[in-house]
């Protein structure tokens, strides 16, 4: 039995498992590929007469802003999570962004079926 104060919180494996190195692989590939694509949108959107990007929206902006906060929170959570999960960086640190995130995001989808009952963008899900 380990004696020290949080001691469990220091998990550092003897070796990386090649699925787990694998999966890593597949996920920076994955983020490449979403900033390409970004990019790629950026550089090729439709312009108008005076060089300016027309955009129509099928959402409001609070919306949009709730989304890309959900994504910045999941990938917070998914980063804190294998960085304390395995030792990589100050443990303790990561246990607390981990919880600040898990907290964030659970008041971002109270504040998404909030928005949701309170505007119309309720119609895309009728």
């Amino acid at each position: 039995m380990n004696t020290i104060w949080g001691a469990e919180l220091h998990y550092a494996p003897d070796y990386w498992p090649l699925w787990l190195i694998y999966a890593g692989v597949v996920v920076l590939l994955m983020l490449v590929g979403l900033v390409v694509h970004a990019l790629l949108r950026r550089m090729l959107a439709p312009k108008t007469a005076d060089g300016e990007e027309h955009r129509d929206y099928l959402y409001s902006l609070v919306i949009r802003r709730w989304h890309w906060g959900n994504a910045l929170l999941f990938i917070l959570l998914l980063l804190s999570g294998l960085f304390g999960h395995f030792s990589l960086g100050p443990v303790a640190l990561m246990v607390q962004v981990h919880t600040w995130c898990g907290f964030a995001l659970l008041a971002f989808w109270v504040g998404f079926v909030l928005i949701n009952l309170t505007t119309g963008n309720g119609r895309h899900y009728r």
